[in-house]
């Protein structure tokens, strides 16, 4: 049983899963490709975005309210799916080489609950860490502006950093069948976390690496080209894919690490009575 945690190895192992399924998980890109390109051309309000990036007072943002509260919801609903099939895919490939529409169903169902159930969680951790350090930062902002907005950016990083290797910790536990419960899992994302944070978060700075050329090459070209703006998509979930595989196998490693440790335990315990 292989125990070793080697940044290397999890990675050459998650490269040899995709490239072993690479077309079954290029078919899953191109159709949530096309369900991320469609939902952002055809019913996201494009006009309201431009406005509120003009908007130049909060008169004009408070008038634009129900169009961004469309927006936001229609955001996160479309990322618990993406998020929720990525999820399933990866577990029907772990058990099955081929696709199976069942699995991907039943498991896509099961886990955007989960998936949503940590978001919120962490949407209200993010309000009280906002409301704990708002003080703090504002007196920063007073006595060094440029000092303050420094260290506002860099928590701000900081946090948003923390918080995606431990959502992608998550969904790498709730990927197979558990019987543990959902506070279960949270927490133990946690602590995979604590304990292997490099690791996680060599393969973090990996990805940001990735969006930000993705992002660059989105802005070389006019908004609303489906079709650049469905590669686009594709790619970005087939990396997504990778992250989340890599994730799922350095878990899967930590999971037979701890085994094994419990079980040395067990029986140098037995060797002492």
């Amino acid at each position: 049983m292989q125990t070793n945690l080697s940044f290397s190895i999890i990675f050459n192992q998650a490269s040899n899963f995709i490239q072993n399924r690479f077309w079954q998980l290029m078919m899953i890109s191109i159709i949530i490709g096309i369900f991320n390109t469609s939902v952002n051309n055809y019913f996201m309000d494009s006009e309201t975005i431009e406005l509120l990036s003009k908007a130049e007072d909060t008169q004009d943002i408070s008038i634009l309210s129900p169009a961004i509260l469309k927006i936001i919801i229609l955001s996160i609903f479309t990322s618990l799916i993406i998020t929720s099939v990525n999820i399933a895919t990866i577990y029907n490939l772990s058990i099955n080489n081929k696709l199976n529409v069942n699995i991907l169903l039943s498991k896509s169902v099961s886990s955007i609950i989960k998936v949503l159930g940590f978001n919120l969680i962490y949407t209200l951790i993010g309000l009280f860490i906002t409301l704990f350090f708002s003080l703090i930062i504002t007196v920063f902002l007073i006595i060094a502006p440029t000092l303050g907005l420094t260290i506002t950016v860099l928590v701000i990083l900081g946090l948003v950093f923390f918080m995606k290797i431990v959502n992608y910790f998550f969904i790498s536990l709730i990927i197979e069948p558990s019987s543990k419960t959902f506070i279960q899992l949270f927490v133990q994302s946690h602590q995979f976390v604590k304990k292997y944070w490099r690791l996680g978060s060599l393969m973090m700075v990996i990805n940001i690496v990735c969006i930000i050329m993705l992002s660059t090459l989105a802005m070389t070209y006019e908004k609303g080209n489906f079709v650049l703006d469905l590669i686009l998509a594709t790619v970005s979930n087939f990396i997504d894919l990778f992250v989340i595989c890599f994730f799922y196998r350095l878990s899967q490693l930590i999971s037979d690490k701890e085994t094994d440790l419990i079980n040395n335990n067990a029986n140098n315990t037995n060797l002492i009575l």
